[in-house]
């Protein structure tokens, strides 16, 4: 159950983790009207708060997996010139959850005394981590992420390898966690409404795209019309775990007021049917996410 919840929590992650780079010389007049403004030395509480369904059939088996998730997080206006701001983002308190047929997993930062779970101990290591992010004032788009390393260092710490060798879970926090991911993450939760619609590439597992069209705050997401699925390949020969996504289907919102990001919030449910080796096996998953502005702390 763990090997195939984690590959499933991996997998939906790396579709929120997957949006197309903009160019960041794009003029803000493409752009809807609604656009973020930053003041050097303030401070925002946000909440982000994610929450993952899986239901997977196997022969005659159903199996039912939920997975939430809820950081909290200030983001520091830290500096600012005439091309971008430099925000600082300080994960400061951690819930995870996770409920499936005989199992059950609980991290909870605001628990003093230790915790190791082994499926969510891991989220010990971001409390108290800072990331960097820069907002560019044309694209008004976030264009880069720094912190990633201390970020993978710290989930590394808590579970080392052995004589020297990566631990257990470098992998995938390097896949997860890495600069580059970070970045994509970001850009899909601070962001504002767009005048176009725009196509997300999709990372590694999946190959392709999907359409993000807009009306108004609102936007949907859905597969491009020329296609009515997506290959994806979970893990190489010689155990290969592939197959294909179906029946995407998504959407959300973006909430901005007097030019501070209020809200963003999205879901998206897709059908992917796989084949591990000779067992095949479907799942349908199902994704809500949303970032929310609690309070400010500077002014």
């Amino acid at each position: 159950m763990y090997v195939r919840f984690c590959l499933c929590f991996c997998f939906c992650l790396s579709l929120l983790l997957a949006v197309e780079e903009e160019d960041n010389s794009t003029p803000i007049e493409q752009h809807s009207n609604q656009t973020l403004s930053f003041i050097p030395g303030t401070g925002s509480l946000y909440i982000y708060t994610t929450t993952m369904t899986t239901e997977q059939h196997t022969l005659n088996d159903k199996l039912t997996f939920t997975t939430q998730m809820e950081w909290k997080l200030f983001c520091e206006v830290v500096s600012q010139d005439n091309e971008t701001t430099h925000l600082r983002m300080t994960w400061y308190d951690i819930a995870a959850h996770h409920k499936g047929p005989g199992s059950q997993h609980t991290y909870d930062s605001t628990i003093t005394e230790k915790q190791d779970d082994p499926l969510l101990g891991h989220f010990a290591a971001f409390h108290g981590i800072a990331i960097d992010l820069t907002w560019n004032h044309a694209s008004q788009s976030i264009t880069a992420v720094s912190g990633g390393k201390k970020l993978i260092a710290a989930i590394n710490a808590r579970k080392p390898g052995a004589f020297g060798e990566a631990g257990p879970l470098n992998t995938p926090a390097t896949h997860l966690y890495n600069n580059e991911a970070l970045t994509q993450l970001w850009k899909n939760i601070i962001f504002i409404p767009r005048v176009a619609a725009e196509e997300i590439t999709l990372r590694t597992p999946v190959t392709g795209s999907l359409n993000r069209t807009w009306n108004g705050n609102t936007y949907t997401l859905t597969l491009p019309a020329d296609q009515n699925s997506l290959p994806v390949i979970l893990h190489k020969a010689p155990a290969e775990v592939s197959g294909e996504i179906t029946h995407v289907n998504g959407s959300g919102l973006v909430h901005i007021e007097n030019g501070k990001l209020k809200k963003t919030e999205g879901n998206l449910t897709m059908h992917i049917s796989l084949t591990a080796l000779t067992q095949a096996l479907t799942q349908v998953n199902t994704i809500r996410w949303s970032f929310v502005h609690v309070e400010d702390l500077k002014e």
